[in-house]
């Protein structure tokens, strides 16, 4: 389960933060982009990026990407830098593309607590959350695989393998 909120509100920003008990300072708030196409409007995609779009979109991979679009609220990114991803998950695909092609998307939790796994554990964890959307369809197990492109190497290993990932970065399509 998830919380998210628009890329570019900068009060829903806060609210998801303060929902989180997170304070500000980390290391940005991954993204959900509905696909590619939304990706590209808010991080710089070279040939590497779009090589592991390509074979792992939809999918659990998050990129670590140069930002492109400022406009988005300044606690979403990082150092120049933006996490995103376009999820296996229609209903998340579904609501960014409610907002412009893009959310916040994060665990559903208060910040260093496990993530919930029910409708019910998340209304008890995150009573300030304005709106839940429950899904029968949604896929538990590990999380995705985040990979910082700019340094090459896997943030936290998920999923998709590094030697997954060299593959496909080794291709010469």
């Amino acid at each position: 389960m998830g919380i998210g909120c628009s890329v570019y509100d900068e009060i829903a920003v806060e609210k998801l933060l303060a929902a989180k008990g997170r304070p500000d300072t980390k290391k940005g708030l991954p993204v959900i982009a509905e696909g590619i196409d939304a990706a590209m409007k808010v991080a710089v995609f070279d040939g590497s990026a779009k090589k592991l779009a390509r074979a792992f979109w939809p999918g659990a991979l998050t990129m670590i990407l140069p930002v492109k679009d400022k406009k988005i609220d300044g606690r979403v990114y990082f150092n120049n830098t933006i996490g995103i991803r376009v999820p296996e998950s229609a209903v998340a695909r579904g609501i960014a593309r409610a907002f412009d092609g893009l959310v916040v998307g994060t665990s559903a939790n208060v910040s260093g607590r496990a993530p919930v796994k029910t409708y019910a554990e998340a209304l008890a964890e995150l009573p300030q959350v304005d709106i839940f959307v429950e899904s029968k369809n949604v896929a538990q197990g590990q999380p995705s695989t985040i990979y910082d492109l700019e340094n090459g190497r896997i943030v936290r290993e998920g999923t998709i393998s590094l030697e997954e990932i060299d593959t496909v970065l080794k291709r010469s399509d």
